[in-house]
């Protein structure tokens, strides 16, 4: 196996426990690299030091310019140390695509796991939403584009799903697609200011 991957933290086990076993494992070459998910930058770091030199490959969270309240200092973290931060949800489950720009517009099952997207919060991230879709549509580039390239100078990678071939298309053209830095500047400006 390439990758064994931690899907996430147990509290019923130590972390160090499974790390030892992960590297058991990666030195019989029963696994290649080691990962880890839904790590918070503690439950990483214990990760880390429980490996001692093996280094961790992989940290994939939640990541996206609507959910990054821990993003933004586990990517510090990662890119200080080489590893890789993988973002799923990099579309917030179609909210950065601009299907959605108001809150009944949004079906409940795609709201799971976001706290951007609970009754406290659901006004605020919408009204962030449509000001992301303005200067996306004012840079003539999909609203997409400017999610997926944001998360790329952030140095992280998405990890998107789809339900369709037409998806996967549209989610590499957005990927493909060049943004100019202003806009992400703006873009970060403004989904910034949701999390102060």
């Amino acid at each position: 196996m390439d990758l064994y991957l931690v899907h996430a933290p147990d509290d019923r086990v130590p972390i160090a426990d499974t790390m030892t076993v992960l590297a058991e494992l990666a030195d019989a070459d029963r696994i290649g690299a080691i990962g880890v998910s839904n790590f918070s930058l503690t439950q990483l770091t214990a990760a880390q030091a429980a490996l001692g030199t093996r280094p961790i490959a992989v940290n994939q969270v939640r990541y996206n310019l609507i959910d990054r309240e821990e993003g933004d200092e586990l990517r510090a973290y990662c890119a200080r140390t080489g590893v890789i931060l993988e973002a799923y949800t990099p579309l917030a489950h179609g909210l950065l695509t601009g299907r959605f720009l108001e809150p009944d517009s949004m079906p409940h099952a795609n709201r799971r796991g976001s706290r951007r997207l609970d009754a406290d919060h659901a006004e605020s991230t919408f009204a962030q939403v449509r000001e992301l879709a303005t200067i996306a549509q004012e840079a003539e580039v999909p609203l997409a584009a400017v999610a997926l390239r944001w998360l790329r100078r952030q140095g992280a990678l998405p990890l998107f799903g789809a339900s369709g071939p037409e998806q996967i298309d549209a989610n590499l053209e957005a990927w493909a697609t060049a943004v100019p830095d202003d806009v992400l500047d703006r873009a970060d400006a403004i989904t910034r200011s949701g999390h102060a």
